[in-house]
């Protein structure tokens, strides 16, 4: 059997018809009583080879072999308490529902999880873009936060792939479409659908929306979130919509108050929007109300600065976005091209 150097621990062949009969076993830290070593049992190996591999990565950076047993739910678990809070709401929700399509893993040390398996999960999970997306997140965040907590000593995730968005599916609401929204405007969800129609907010922002952030001398509303570019931006509120905010905020503090003054979850208004989809004869995600106002502007000829500005993208040309009274005109003037 070939010798390790002394005081770097030894790979053991135990007796006996064994799956992994080799045990791998840290540096010897003392002595008991009777005489019997005391030392880390890092592990099992099939070969001595494998084995000898084991205790080489150990003896490069030493760890608490108890780490490499957690499991992929133990793990989970521990990333909740300590990382999870740190996130935004919508954020949470989506990688908290990530870990359905990966608990069939969840008895396995985390450790012995391969970039295959992680892979397996995302492409058998039966779902669209976003929840593989939501997906290989939460195994990027679950890696990077074993990895801090010496569970694994590679990172695995950095790999993994998941389907991307085809622009082309995008579909955009048409004018008649619409015209058969404002044609229904006694329905609360109808009216939730013109407001994301006319401002592009993105659903999570809408939900957010409360009467403090209404200019109603101004006719704007001041609230954006997730980029840098789209924080605290300014939409002027166009005017076939402003009567139907006003009627909003006389329910409560929210502009999403459909059934009640309180704000309406994610969830909610999902089922409600899907609800009336099937009931209009349309087809369309949530999100591609704020394609169709990107779509829309284009359409009509805005300035691209402008509909930047709106959409809170990055632009080139936008600079320090400062809000002028000449910005903040354009921009009222860009919405208003919208029919």
């Amino acid at each position: 059997m070939k010798r390790r150097p002394n005081g770097t621990g030894s790979v053991i062949k135990l007796s006996g018809s064994r799956r992994k009969p080799y045990e791998v076993r840290g540096p010897v830290k003392g002595y008991t009583d009777k005489g019997y070593p005391i030392f880390d049992r890092i592990g099992y190996a099939e070969t001595y080879d494998q084995g000898l591999e084991m205790l080489i990565e150990y003896n490069k950076s030493p760890y608490d072999p108890l780490e490499r047993s957690i499991t992929l739910s133990e793990l989970f678990e521990r990333w909740q308490q300590d990382e999870l809070p740190k996130l935004g709401d919508c954020n949470q929700r989506a990688l908290k529902g990530a870990y359905r399509h990966i608990k069939v893993l969840e008895i396995k040390s985390y450790s012995s999880i391969t970039t295959y398996q992680m892979q397996q999960t995302i492409d058998k999970c039966g779902k669209g873009y976003s929840t593989q997306a939501a997906i290989k997140a939460l195994w990027r965040r679950l890696d990077s936060y074993a990895y801090t907590q010496d569970v694994i000593a590679k990172k695995r995730s950095d790999e993994l792939s998941s389907a991307s968005v085809d622009p082309n599916t995008k579909a955009p609401y048409t004018e008649d479409e619409i015209k058969i929204l404002w044609q229904h405007t006694d329905d609360p969800t109808v009216v939730s659908i013109l407001i994301l129609l006319y401002t592009g907010y993105r659903v999570t922002e809408y939900l957010s929306i409360q009467r403090s952030m209404v200019d109603f001398e101004n006719m704007t509303i001041q609230y954006g979130i997730k980029t840098r570019a789209g924080k605290e931006r300014i939409i002027p509120i166009h005017s076939k919509i402003q009567s139907l905010v006003l009627k909003r905020f006389e329910k409560g503090d929210y502009l999403c108050a459909e059934t009640k003054a309180e704000r309406l979850r994610y969830a909610g208004f999902h089922k409600l929007y899907m609800r009336a989809q099937s009931k209009y004869g349309m087809s369309h995600t949530i999100h591609e109300t704020r394609h169709t106002f990107r779509t829309r502007l284009d359409n009509a000829g805005a300035n691209t600065k402008c509909m930047d500005l709106l959409m809170g993208h990055a632009s080139g040309d936008t600079g320090q976005r400062v809000y002028t009274h000449k910005t903040l005109d354009q921009l009222r003037e860009t919405i208003e091209l919208l029919r």
